[in-house]
């Protein structure tokens, strides 16, 4: 797991929680800028996926040519 992932996790989870508490306290502003932040989390976290599993291709290739 690599920082992208770990950050974009930590962004998710603490987006949903502001979101909830705006939508509890009825703070729409609040709520909106929480789904914003679970968002960016959500396609941070994804981006993160990614390079990890193009790194995990780029070491398969390179055992391969070597190999």
């Amino acid at each position: 797991m690599n920082k992208d992932t770990i950050k974009g996790k930590t962004n998710a989870v603490v987006g949903e929680t502001r979101k909830r508490t705006g939508r509890a306290v009825g703070d729409d502003s609040m709520e909106a800028k929480g789904q914003a932040q679970e968002s960016k989390g959500k396609t941070q976290s994804a981006v993160g996926n990614l390079k990890d599993k193009a790194g995990h291709m780029k070491d398969k290739v390179k055992g391969a040519v070597k190999g």
